[in-house]
Formats: structure tokens, C-alpha cells, sequence
């Protein structure tokens, strides 16, 4: 009876955590997805709320202002969701056109222009080389989808490329995130921007990328597995130095 009631809790619990496709499977649903995308329109809603005092007192309250925020929420949206490479890097694009501008919102600080450059100079790079390991898996697998991906690597044995492929992908997501050792233009982009800007970078717009490198570090096989921990772990050690001594 125990076993029985056991077995029925957990049927129930998975039932919420059932992937529905959408789109032809370009975009996924999910519990946890959803529960991600509440807490990215909620902290979103926080810094817009908090950030309209200090922008009248700036003189700079525009409606272009709340316009590129929604479009970069939005875009995380999509970025949660995306279930291949290629809808990942429209959503992360729509997500970073409008960060890029809203780094140089404020047009009469010369640094607040500076950070919006080097926050588009940066992000382009980073998109490059993303693109680039993305071409290289598509030469290898013939194929940009996460579930084929995940076929293909429990099916074949993958060579080089397919991991330096994997390789950029994942330090132009350290990119966006501000990972080190991919941190450098960080404190000019934070420093340069409005306070209510950088509070935005630094909570909201991580929340979607931290996500999605969960979703991959979970979506392969634990062989997989093994070849991103020493990545994960080099990042988050990196990150976590040079925060501690560069802030001292």
C-alpha cells in the first residue's frame, strides 16, 4: 500500500516537470522553465519599480527605457526555452541588443556611452565565437538540436571537434555571464552604467544564462558530464579568486 502511495506521489510530481514541445520542438516547457521565467519577469518588474525615482531624479525618464527592458526580458524568455543552438542564439541576441543600449542610456556621461561600446564590442566577440562553435558541431553531427545532440553523443564515440566545439560555446556563455577568466570588461560596463542598469545586468540578465548552462551540464550523459565539470569547476574557482582579491 506504502509502495503504492509512494508511486502515485511521485507519477504526480513528474507529471510537472513533463517537457512540451513547442514549436516543433525549436522551444521546450517545462516546470522548472516556468518557475524560472516567474522569477526573471518578477526581479524584472522590481528593477523597473525601483529604478523610476532614480531615473526622474536623472531627468532622463523615457518611455524608450521600460521598451528595451521588456526586450530583454523577452528575449530571456525565449533564451530559457530555446531547445537548439540556433533559436539559443536569436534569443540571447534580442537579449543582448537590448542590454547594449540600455549600458549607454545615459547619452550625457561619456562613461556611461564607454560602457555601452565595450559592452557591444565584447558581446559581439563572444557571439563569434559561439557561432563558431556551433559550426563546428553542425560539421560534426549534422545536426543543432539538444535531444539529437544527446542521441548522437549516446550513440557515437565523438572526436575533437565535437569538444572544441562544446568548448566555445561554453566560454561565450562565461562571456555573458561575466565568468573569469572572460570578466575584464565587467566593472567598466557596471561602473559606466546607471545604478538601476547594472542592478539588472548583475541579477536578471545572469539568471537565464546560469539557467540554460544548467539545462546543458544536465542534458548528456554523465561521460559528458566529466568532460564539463573541469570547465564548470575552472570558472567558478577563477570567478570566485578574482572577485574576492580584485574587490579587496
Amino acid at each position: 500500500m506504502c509502495y503504492i502511495l509512494i508511486n502515485f506521489e511521485v507519477q504526480a510530481v513528474l507529471k510537472y516537470f513533463k517537457v512540451v514541445n513547442i514549436f516543433g520542438g525549436v522551444l521546450v516547457n517545462s516546470f522548472p522553465i516556468s518557475f524560472i521565467k516567474l522569477l526573471i519577469v518578477l526581479f524584472a518588474m522590481l528593477c523597473l519599480y525601483s529604478s523610476i525615482s532614480f531615473l526622474k531624479d536623472k531627468n532622463i525618464l523615457r518611455y524608450e527605457y521600460s521598451i528595451l527592458l521588456g526586450f530583454s526580458v523577452v528575449g530571456m524568455l525565449f533564451l530559457v526555452s530555446s531547445n537548439d543552438f540556433i533559436s539559443l542564439y536569436l534569443a540571447m541576441e534580442l537579449q543582448g541588443l537590448s542590454t547594449y543600449i540600455l549600458a549607454g542610456y545615459y547619452t550625457r556621461s561619456a562613461f556611461s556611452t564607454e560602457a555601452g561600446l565595450k559592452y557591444f564590442i565584447v558581446g559581439s566577440f563572444s557571439s563569434g565565437i559561439y557561432l563558431l562553435g556551433v559550426a563546428f558541431l553542425y560539421l560534426s553531427l549534422g545536426t543543432i538540436a539538444f535531444n539529437d545532440i544527446y542521441i548522437l553523443y549516446e550513440a557515437l564515440s565523438l572526436n575533437f571537434i565535437v569538444y572544441f566545439g562544446f568548448a566555445l560555446i561554453i566560454s561565450s556563455l562565461a562571456f555573458k555571464v561575466g565568468a573569469a577568466p572572460f570578466h575584464m570588461y565587467v566593472p567598466d560596463v557596471y561602473e559606466g552604467s546607471l545604478s538601476s542598469v547594472s542592478t539588472f545586468f548583475a541579477v536578471v540578465s545572469k539568471m537565464g544564462v546560469l539557467f540554460l548552462l544548467v539545462r546543458l551540464l544536465f542534458l548528456f550523459s554523465s561521460s559528458f558530464f566529466s568532460f564539463l565539470q573541469p570547465i564548470f569547476f575552472f570558472l567558478g574557482v577563477s570567478s570566485l579568486f578574482f572577485g574576492v582579491f580584485g574587490a579587496l
